[in-house]
């Protein structure tokens, strides 16, 4: 036990490293007047439509959630749980808060914690290809119009994009193997009948039953058709935003091939909050399909980041209040 929380202690040490590291460089590129000015360009009133559009896109995620339950609890009860997980998701080191929902699901809906991962994993590899295919699509147009080599570029995404259609379509067989061969390691090493080694196995056993579930063709194309929904409206959001702050600073296409880079580079497990590695993906897509100035990308990238991170915690802190209600009451004497 000490030496797995060693281990915790120094992956979050070096997400930080890492996270510094990244943010010190990116820094060192731009100037404080011009950061300074990019944050000023935000009204408060622009603010609060980005609010309400993250409120609205935290409601169609929990409709997608519920749709992946069973029984179903209804989008309305996901919806603190959406944000809690959401905020977590966003702000824990290298990605750590996304095992949050299903202890979320388990703990205040009183689901099957491993149903909700099973859902959680078909969830986000859907999100994968919707990335990639509205990315690729936007930036094969504009790396066209840029007179660079689109059929290089196409046979690398295809070859990106048929790879996550595998892996969902047999996500159940490879969990499913994978539990086989933990059970058979466990049975060499006579762990097999030890309480918490039965209750992995049993969780993934679970967690497979979901997954067979989940991509049945009707469950699959409702979940798709809600994820292709979301996506649009989360690139919508972060559109509204990026021109609220730099108007005009995209065209329509390169805003979509921008916002999908910046997305996939969020995944990253990396660093603390992401931090450093979104700056830099949004510096990239910037100067790349926008032909904007390190200067102003690098000061771009700060704001737009810090702002979501900003209304994830306003959204996070309301849904983890909703949750503790029960327990901030005062007991009655």
């Amino acid at each position: 036990m000490a030496s797995i929380a060693n281990r915790r202690v120094i992956s979050v040490l070096a997400a930080v490293v890492v996270s510094g590291l990244l943010v010190g460089f990116l820094a060192s590129q731009t100037e404080w007047s011009t950061l300074v000015a990019s944050v000023s360009e935000l009204s408060v009133r622009e603010f609060a439509v980005y609010l309400i559009l993250y409120v609205a896109l935290g409601l169609a995620r929990s409709l997608r959630y519920d749709a992946l339950l069973r029984p179903r609890v209804g989008p309305l009860r996901l919806l603190p749980v959406t944000w809690v997980h959401n905020l977590l998701a966003q702000t824990l080191p290298l990605r750590s808060g996304e095992f949050s929902y299903p202890l979320l699901v388990k703990r205040f809906l009183r689901q099957s914690g491993s149903m909700a991962l099973g859902g959680l994993i078909v969830v986000r590899l859907i999100e994968l290809m919707l990335v990639m295919l509205f990315g690729i699509v936007a930036a094969l147009v504009v790396v066209e119009d840029k007179g660079g080599d689109a059929a290089k570029f196409s046979l690398l995404a295809a070859v990106g994009l048929g790879a996550t259609f595998l892996l969902l379509r047999y996500s159940p067989t490879l969990v499913r193997a994978a539990t086989r061969l933990l059970g058979f390691v466990l049975a060499i090493l006579s762990m097999e009948r030890i309480a918490l080694s039965a209750r992995l196995l049993n969780s993934l056993d679970i967690v497979t039953d979901q997954l067979d579930w989940a991509i049945r063709e009707r469950r699959f194309l409702l979940v798709a058709a809600l994820s292709v929904v979301i996506h649009m409206l989360n690139v919508g959001a972060v559109a509204f935003l990026l021109n609220s702050i730099y108007p005009g600073s995209l065209p329509l296409l390169a805003m979509v091939a921008a916002i999908s880079f910046v997305m996939a580079a969020a995944w990253i497990p990396l660093t603390i909050a992401g931090f450093g590695v979104v700056e830099g993906g949004w510096v990239i897509a910037l100067t790349f399909f926008g032909d904007i100035q390190v200067t102003e990308a690098v000061a771009l990238g700060f704001t737009m980041h810090s702002v979501q991170i900003l209304a994830a915690m306003s959204c996070g802190a309301a849904g983890g209040l909703f949750l503790m209600k029960p327990r901030l009451k005062p007991k009655a004497r």
